[in-house]
């Protein structure tokens, strides 16, 4: 029952950190007893390889370009009860909290969360209140703009990088169709332009693509911002498609060097049009090579192995965690296998 080991964990929190005897364990943050239960969870297992971490519930959510309110999960006072809700809940807790240790001084700002949801701080305030100042200094990073000061927009731009990050990377990489979509996206740039000829006039947004960008070095307004930021979004899909894929986008992202110092020079402008677009081109030639092998692999999968067989993985990923929740409390399990029909035999 992971309410009650959310309890004792939460009840362990408080007496740790000397500020309860772990009496009010309703304080604590759900994703905060969650993301807990789930490493000591991951360490009874036998089988596992160091740094290879998945999550696919929320792998295929994030792929799907479903809207999801990560904010919300950090903010709820209550875990899903139905079971796949309940599970993307679990592994969204760990991204959580990772993601909060991974900030700069990360490690001191749980002791502030507890602190103040031991005061009474609402979750749903609690937070915005220690992240919001902490993540608005990676605004840059995020590509947050000065007037975006609304602390629940910049909290769910940050949790939706880290949680592309935890869950869509080289050890889990999207498929062949993703990947395309991903650079298609990445593809269009938008930059601030300037609408007239006084220094102080107004601004528009507009649009391009990345092969466009030598005919609009002129109307971009930091230009040096803008370069870098591309970058990163091209190298961040590098990180997260299939290995064959990779080369061409990490190439891509190195010619847009030549446009920081190429305002002026129709040689380097040139030179970086012709680099990028035979990148481009090689990407598409491996995109191509990569589909029709991911699709000769689902159909001789589908037309030969059995279902059982081409899950093993995750269907002894279950048969672990079923193992784990009768181990938890062997006395109650054998009085509910007595009583009981609440399972089917060990290992089936």
């Amino acid at each position: 029952n992971d309410a009650v080991l959310s309890n004792i964990i939460a009840a362990i929190i408080l007496k740790k950190s000397g500020i309860s005897n772990g009496e009010n364990v309703k304080v604590i943050p759900l994703w905060m007893t969650h993301a807990i239960l789930r490493k000591v969870e991951r360490r009874q297992r036998k089988i596992i390889i160091p740094g290879t971490i998945s999550y696919p519930g929320v792998h295929a959510l994030v792929l799907s370009d479903a809207k999801v309110n990560w904010l919300a999960m950090a903010q709820n006072r209550q875990p899903p009860k139905e079971i796949n809700a309940h599970e993307i809940f679990i592994e969204a807790s760990e991204i959580i909290l990772d993601a909060v240790l991974r900030l700069s001084g990360g490690k001191k700002l749980i002791p502030n969360i507890i602190e103040l949801a031991n005061k009474g701080i609402d979750s749903k305030e609690l937070f915005k209140i220690v992240l919001t100042k902490k993540v608005y200094e990676l605004k840059s990073h995020m590509n947050v703009q000065d007037s975006d000061i609304d602390s629940s927009d910049i909290l769910k731009k940050w949790l939706n990088y880290n949680f592309r990050l935890a869950s869509v990377n080289t050890f889990t990489p999207c498929n062949a169709t993703d990947a395309e979509k991903l650079f298609i996206k990445a593809e269009v740039v938008s930059y601030t332009a300037k609408t007239g000829e006084k220094k102080d006039g107004e601004t528009e947004e507009r649009f391009c693509k990345i092969e466009e960008l030598p005919e609009k070095l002129d109307e971009i307004l930091n230009l040096g911002s803008l370069l870098i930021n591309k970058q990163r979004d091209l190298i961040r899909i590098a990180f997260a498609i299939p290995i064959p894929l990779q080369d061409p986008i990490y190439k891509m992202q190195r010619s847009l060097d030549l446009l920081k110092v190429a305002k002026d020079s129709k040689s380097l402008q040139e030179g970086f049009r012709t680099q990028y677009l035979k990148e481009k081109q090689k990407f598409y030639s491996v995109l191509e090579k990569q589909n029709k092998l991911e699709s000769y692999m689902t159909k001789t999968e589908n037309s030969f192995v059995p279902i059982g067989y081409r899950y093993h993985a995750e269907i002894n990923a279950l048969k672990e965690i079923k193992k784990i929740e009768r181990q938890r409390w062997p006395e109650l399990t054998d009085y509910l296998d007595k009583r009981d029909n609440w399972h089917t035999e060990q290992g089936n």
